[in-house]
Protein backbone atom coordinates (compact mmCIF):
# COMPACT_ATOMS: atom_id res chain seq x y z
CA UNK A 1 0.00 0.00 0.00
CA UNK A 2 1.04 3.35 -0.13
CA UNK A 3 4.15 5.02 1.79
CA UNK A 4 2.93 7.45 4.31
CA UNK A 5 4.42 9.70 6.24
CA UNK A 6 2.36 11.58 9.21
CA UNK A 7 4.16 15.35 9.99
CA UNK A 8 3.34 16.43 13.69
CA UNK A 9 4.41 19.80 14.61
CA UNK A 10 5.04 20.42 18.12
CA UNK A 11 5.93 22.64 21.00
CA UNK A 12 6.09 21.28 24.63
CA UNK A 13 3.50 18.06 23.44
CA UNK A 14 5.85 14.98 24.73
CA UNK A 15 2.25 14.33 27.22
CA UNK A 16 0.13 13.73 24.27
CA UNK A 17 2.57 12.53 22.11
CA UNK A 18 2.94 9.24 24.53
CA UNK A 19 -0.93 8.65 23.62
CA UNK A 20 -0.75 9.97 19.89
CA UNK A 21 2.65 8.11 18.42
CA UNK A 22 1.68 4.23 19.80
CA UNK A 23 -2.08 5.34 18.40
CA UNK A 24 -0.69 5.85 15.29
CA UNK A 25 1.56 3.14 14.87
CA UNK A 26 -1.58 0.90 15.60
CA UNK A 27 -4.08 2.61 13.15
CA UNK A 28 -1.41 2.54 10.41
CA UNK A 29 0.06 -1.17 11.22
CA UNK A 30 -1.15 -2.44 7.39
CA UNK A 31 0.72 0.58 5.61
CA UNK A 32 4.12 1.44 5.23
CA UNK A 33 4.49 4.45 6.92
CA UNK A 34 7.03 7.15 9.05
CA UNK A 35 6.41 9.59 11.63
CA UNK A 36 7.62 13.01 11.55
CA UNK A 37 7.83 15.21 14.65
CA UNK A 38 9.35 18.90 13.97
CA UNK A 39 9.78 20.37 17.06
CA UNK A 40 10.34 24.23 17.97
CA UNK A 41 12.36 24.37 20.97
CA UNK A 42 10.18 22.39 23.46
CA UNK A 43 11.25 22.66 27.26
CA UNK A 44 9.39 19.29 28.16
CA UNK A 45 11.36 16.78 26.61
CA UNK A 46 8.95 16.41 23.54
CA UNK A 47 12.12 15.70 21.07
CA UNK A 48 13.56 12.63 23.16
CA UNK A 49 9.67 11.06 24.07
CA UNK A 50 9.15 11.15 20.19
CA UNK A 51 12.41 9.69 19.70
CA UNK A 52 11.91 7.11 21.94
CA UNK A 53 8.29 6.20 20.20
CA UNK A 54 10.03 6.06 17.07
CA UNK A 55 9.61 8.79 15.36
CA UNK A 56 12.08 10.57 13.37
CA UNK A 57 12.34 14.27 14.88
CA UNK A 58 13.64 17.56 13.61
CA UNK A 59 14.92 20.06 16.27
CA UNK A 60 14.65 23.34 15.39
CA UNK A 61 16.17 26.28 17.30
CA UNK A 62 13.53 28.21 18.48
CA UNK A 63 9.67 29.16 17.64
CA UNK A 64 9.56 29.37 13.84
CA UNK A 65 6.24 29.56 13.29
CA UNK A 66 3.43 26.75 12.26
CA UNK A 67 3.41 27.31 7.92
CA UNK A 68 7.49 26.36 8.16
CA UNK A 69 6.58 23.93 10.80
CA UNK A 70 4.74 21.97 8.19
CA UNK A 71 6.59 22.81 5.03
CA UNK A 72 9.77 21.46 6.57
CA UNK A 73 7.76 18.27 7.55
CA UNK A 74 6.60 17.97 4.12
CA UNK A 75 9.84 18.52 2.48
CA UNK A 76 11.27 15.85 5.08
CA UNK A 77 8.52 13.22 3.18
CA UNK A 78 9.73 14.25 -0.15
CA UNK A 79 13.18 13.42 0.96
CA UNK A 80 11.69 9.78 2.35
CA UNK A 81 10.10 9.27 -1.06
CA UNK A 82 6.69 9.28 0.66
CA UNK A 83 3.80 8.95 -1.72
CA UNK A 84 1.30 10.75 1.05
CA UNK A 85 2.29 13.27 3.68
CA UNK A 86 -0.06 13.43 6.22
CA UNK A 87 -0.41 16.31 8.91
CA UNK A 88 -2.02 16.81 12.11
CA UNK A 89 -1.83 18.71 15.66
CA UNK A 90 0.19 16.53 18.05
CA UNK A 91 -2.33 18.09 20.61
CA UNK A 92 -5.08 14.66 19.87
CA UNK A 93 -7.60 16.97 18.86
CA UNK A 94 -7.45 15.17 15.27
CA UNK A 95 -8.41 11.49 16.17
CA UNK A 96 -5.31 9.28 14.85
CA UNK A 97 -8.36 6.60 13.52
CA UNK A 98 -9.24 8.63 10.84
CA UNK A 99 -5.59 9.22 9.60
CA UNK A 100 -6.03 5.77 6.96
CA UNK A 101 -9.61 7.52 6.20
CA UNK A 102 -7.38 10.40 4.40
CA UNK A 103 -4.70 8.14 3.34
CA UNK A 104 -7.42 5.97 1.38
CA UNK A 105 -9.17 9.16 -0.26
CA UNK A 106 -5.85 10.76 -0.96
CA UNK A 107 -4.40 7.32 -3.30
CA UNK A 108 -7.22 8.71 -6.02
CA UNK A 109 -7.02 12.54 -4.84
CA UNK A 110 -4.31 15.70 -4.58
CA UNK A 111 -5.35 16.70 -1.81
CA UNK A 112 -7.55 15.71 1.31
CA UNK A 113 -8.98 17.56 4.07
CA UNK A 114 -10.44 16.34 7.40
CA UNK A 115 -13.98 18.68 8.11
CA UNK A 116 -14.46 19.41 11.63
CA UNK A 117 -18.26 18.35 12.41
CA UNK A 118 -18.31 20.13 15.25
CA UNK A 119 -16.15 23.41 14.18
CA UNK A 120 -18.31 25.46 15.80
CA UNK A 121 -18.91 24.11 19.56
CA UNK A 122 -15.78 25.99 20.66
CA UNK A 123 -15.66 29.01 23.15
CA UNK A 124 -17.48 32.14 22.13
CA UNK A 125 -14.28 34.06 21.77
CA UNK A 126 -13.04 30.68 19.26
CA UNK A 127 -15.90 30.14 17.52
CA UNK A 128 -16.03 34.28 16.59
CA UNK A 129 -12.29 33.42 15.48
CA UNK A 130 -13.12 30.70 13.78
CA UNK A 131 -15.97 31.78 11.44
CA UNK A 132 -14.37 35.05 10.39
CA UNK A 133 -11.31 33.47 9.39
CA UNK A 134 -13.60 31.00 7.51
CA UNK A 135 -15.60 33.47 5.97
CA UNK A 136 -12.25 35.23 5.19
CA UNK A 137 -10.84 32.21 3.31
CA UNK A 138 -14.09 31.26 1.11
CA UNK A 139 -14.16 35.18 0.28
CA UNK A 140 -10.74 34.60 -0.66
CA UNK A 141 -10.66 30.87 -2.30
CA UNK A 142 -14.16 30.35 -2.88
CA UNK A 143 -15.27 26.76 -4.92
CA UNK A 144 -17.49 25.44 -2.20
CA UNK A 145 -15.04 23.23 -0.03
CA UNK A 146 -16.38 23.21 3.28
CA UNK A 147 -13.30 23.59 6.44
CA UNK A 148 -10.68 25.36 4.82
CA UNK A 149 -9.25 26.12 8.05
CA UNK A 150 -8.66 22.72 8.92
CA UNK A 151 -5.06 21.53 9.99
CA UNK A 152 -5.92 18.26 9.74
CA UNK A 153 -4.85 16.81 5.95
CA UNK A 154 -2.84 14.98 3.09
CA UNK A 155 -1.37 15.90 0.17
CA UNK A 156 -0.28 13.76 -2.36
CA UNK A 157 2.73 13.90 -2.97
CA UNK A 158 3.16 12.07 -6.06
CA UNK A 159 0.88 14.42 -8.10
CA UNK A 160 1.60 17.54 -5.96
CA UNK A 161 5.50 17.38 -5.63
CA UNK A 162 6.36 20.02 -7.89
CA UNK A 163 4.23 22.56 -6.46
CA UNK A 164 5.08 21.43 -2.76
CA UNK A 165 8.94 22.41 -4.15
CA UNK A 166 8.15 25.25 -5.21
CA UNK A 167 5.61 26.62 -2.55
CA UNK A 168 7.08 29.42 0.17
CA UNK A 169 4.53 29.52 3.19
CA UNK A 170 4.68 32.15 5.46
CA UNK A 171 6.68 31.02 7.85
CA UNK A 172 4.18 32.03 10.77
CA UNK A 173 1.00 31.77 9.50
CA UNK A 174 -0.94 28.64 10.89
CA UNK A 175 -3.19 27.78 7.94
CA UNK A 176 -0.59 26.29 5.85
CA UNK A 177 -3.61 24.48 3.78
CA UNK A 178 -5.57 27.51 2.59
CA UNK A 179 -2.29 29.38 1.77
CA UNK A 180 -1.36 26.26 -0.42
CA UNK A 181 -4.49 25.76 -1.79
CA UNK A 182 -4.50 29.84 -2.71
CA UNK A 183 -0.87 29.26 -4.19
CA UNK A 184 -2.22 26.35 -6.61
CA UNK A 185 -5.45 28.98 -7.71
CA UNK A 186 -2.74 31.50 -8.55
CA UNK A 187 -1.11 29.38 -10.44
CA UNK A 188 -4.10 28.30 -12.06
CA UNK A 189 -3.59 24.57 -10.76
CA UNK A 190 -7.06 22.07 -10.22
CA UNK A 191 -6.50 19.68 -7.65
CA UNK A 192 -9.09 16.89 -6.83
CA UNK A 193 -10.35 17.46 -3.18
CA UNK A 194 -11.79 15.33 -0.90
CA UNK A 195 -12.89 15.73 1.99
CA UNK A 196 -13.59 13.44 5.13
CA UNK A 197 -15.69 14.13 8.22
CA UNK A 198 -14.57 14.07 11.74
CA UNK A 199 -15.63 15.21 15.46
CA UNK A 200 -12.65 17.26 16.78
CA UNK A 201 -11.91 15.93 20.37
CA UNK A 202 -10.95 18.27 22.85
CA UNK A 203 -7.39 18.94 24.18
CA UNK A 204 -6.14 17.49 27.81
CA UNK A 205 -2.93 18.10 28.02
CA UNK A 206 -1.11 21.35 26.71
CA UNK A 207 -2.47 24.71 25.80
CA UNK A 208 -2.81 26.14 22.39
CA UNK A 209 -0.60 27.92 20.60
CA UNK A 210 -2.35 30.01 18.43
CA UNK A 211 -2.22 33.92 19.88
CA UNK A 212 -2.73 37.69 17.95
CA UNK A 213 0.18 37.04 16.27
CA UNK A 214 -0.88 34.01 14.08
CA UNK A 215 -4.03 36.01 13.64
CA UNK A 216 -2.55 39.02 12.69
CA UNK A 217 -0.41 37.19 9.83
CA UNK A 218 -3.68 34.90 8.86
CA UNK A 219 -5.16 38.71 7.85
CA UNK A 220 -2.16 39.60 5.95
CA UNK A 221 -1.74 36.59 3.79
CA UNK A 222 -5.30 36.65 3.07
CA UNK A 223 -5.01 40.50 2.26
CA UNK A 224 -1.58 39.53 0.23
CA UNK A 225 -3.87 36.56 -1.66
CA UNK A 226 -7.08 38.33 -2.43
CA UNK A 227 -5.26 40.91 -4.54
CA UNK A 228 -2.91 38.86 -5.98
CA UNK A 229 -5.69 36.98 -7.58
CA UNK A 230 -7.39 39.87 -8.36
Amino acid sequence: MHKVCVVLPTINEAANLVALIPALHYFLSNIEHTLVVVDDASTDGTPKVASELGAYVIERPARLGLGSAIHDGIMNCIKLNTCISVVMDADLQHPPSVVPELVNACSSNDVCIGVRTNRYALPAYRRLISRVAEYIGELVYGDGIPDLMSGFFAINLETMRDYILDFKPTPRNYKYLLEFLLYLKRLGAKPRVATIPYTQLTRVNGTSKMGIREIITFLKVMTREALSLD
